[in-house]
Parts: C-alpha cells; structure tokens; sequence
C-alpha cells in the first residue's frame, strides 16, 4: 500500500517535469533536475534541445499517468524505466546519476513484482 503512494507521487511529480519541460509550466530547477542525468546536457543549452525535451516530456507525461494504474503496469513502467536509462549508460550518453535513476527504478520494478 505505501509504494502506491510513493508510484502516485512519482506520477504527479512525472506530470509536473513533464509540463515543465513542454514549457506549459515556467520552473527551470526542474527541467534541470531532470535532464540532469544526460552528459551532453548542459545548463546554458536549454534551447539547444528543444526537440529532446518535447519528447523526454511527452515520455515522461505518459509514465506519470501510468503511474495510477495496478501493479501490473508498474512493473513494466518501472522496469521500462530502468531498461531505457541503463541502454543510455551503456552508450555513454548518461552519468552517474543515472546510474542512481536506473537502480531506483530496477528496485521498484521488483519491490512491485514481489507483492
């Protein structure tokens, strides 16, 4: 029960980036929080990316919203998560933060898994 908390608030806090980074919300904290875990990604090129945040965005709107499904569809949003940024550790293109990211997420796929 209390990891349905923790998936709704990763769902609205999803949404919320999500906004932030189609830019129908001004915060730029968040939007830097986020990309924050790219190497290419630097503070002073927020325009530079227009077209990878729109879709990092759109990706990010559509977890937040799975997010209040069952567990079933937690385990594969969550592990989903997990896949597509350890591939982007594996092709150099991620940090160490997304190292952290995507254990969090592998842990919550399985913490899922095994209710």
């Amino acid at each position: 029960m209390n990891l349905d908390i923790v998936a709704k608030t990763e769902g609205v806090f999803d949404i919320i980036s999500a906004l932030c980074l189609l830019r129908i919300i001004k915060f730029h904290p968040l939007v830097f929080f986020r990309l924050s875990i790219f190497n290419d990604y630097k503070v002073n090129k927020i325009n530079k990316y227009n077209v990878f945040n729109r879709f990092f965005g759109y990706y990010l709107f559509v977890n937040g919203i799975l997010k209040f499904q069952n567990n079933d569809v937690l385990i594969i949003v969550y592990g989903s998560q997990s896949y597509f940024i350890f591939n982007e550790i594996l092709n150099s293109t991620s940090n160490e933060n997304g190292i952290i990211v995507s254990l969090y997420y592998m842990t919550m796929s399985l913490c899922f898994v095994l209710l």
